[in-house]
């Protein structure tokens, strides 16, 4: 690991870029910084874009897997680098001698398509930013156009609602696979609840017929968040093949 990320996680603190200590906060943990370094080397991944730098912890990561390899390089993507997180993060991977990698400071839904167009191809993509629905989707929609076939899709946060419905929409995706989670210990009470429901339920797929099920009840009733890993902080896609959905493709979720 690279000394200056062996040092944040051993003292919980970092630097800005004028100097200042500063407590370690919203930032990945060791097993998850461990779960993307270890997919980017098994994968042979080289190309990545992340969306939400902060303190830089996933950037070290990222950087760190792809240092050394034929074209590697970074897209990292924070419109608050500056302004929220005084370069923190920037200033860690300087720090650390990564040079391959541009910061876009802008918010995803402007920057990830502006990549697009430019023909910007990836193999690997990190979400960690705005965690609504409808932010997260659009992250995954135009890091999905960018990625190429063999590639892997990380998303962060797995556990807040909107993060985890997405998550559920994606399963359909018949080019994509699940490629493995870091799980999460903090499992609420409610989605427990859940889990052991949809045990009770399991068997109406095959009383009603899986298409009748998906109508009548709740997803999560019909496939529970520990049969899909949902039970995680964070998990990973591998693009398998091309998307070739139809236009007016829909799988209930």
């Amino acid at each position: 690991m690279n000394p200056i990320l062996t040092e944040i996680l051993a003292t919980n603190t970092t630097r800005d870029e004028n100097g200042k200590t500063v407590q370690l906060h919203s930032s990945v943990h060791t097993e998850e910084i461990e779960f993307i370094s270890s997919l980017i080397k098994k994968h042979q991944l080289s190309r990545a874009v992340e969306v939400g730098c902060a303190m830089g912890m996933s950037s070290l990561a990222i950087a760190e897997a792809i240092d050394g390899v034929d074209g590697s390089f970074h897209y990292i993507i924070d419109p608050f680098q500056k302004s929220q997180w005084n370069n923190t993060g920037i200033s860690n991977l300087k720090r650390a001698g990564f040079v391959n990698f541009r910061l876009i400071e802008d918010y995803s839904e402007f920057a990830l398509p502006s990549l697009a167009k430019e023909g910007v191809k990836v193999n690997f993509g990190f979400i960690d930013g705005w965690h609504t629905f409808d932010h997260t989707l659009i992250d995954f929609f135009y890091i999905n156009r960018m990625l190429e076939t063999g590639g892997v899709i990380v998303i962060d946060d797995v556990h807040m609602p909107a993060v985890n419905k997405v998550i559920r929409y994606l399963y359909n995706y018949p080019c994509y696979q699940f490629a493995g989670s870091v799980e999460n210990e903090n499992i609420t009470s409610q989605r427990k609840l859940f889990d052991n429901a949809a045990k009770v339920f399991s068997g109406l797929k095959y009383v009603t017929g899986k298409k009748v099920a998906a109508e009548l009840y709740n997803p999560k009733l019909l496939r529970s968040d520990k049969e899909l890993s949902l039970n995680s902080s964070m998990i990973a896609f591998k693009k398998v093949s091309v998307d070739e959905r139809d236009w007016n493709w829909y799988a209930n979720f």
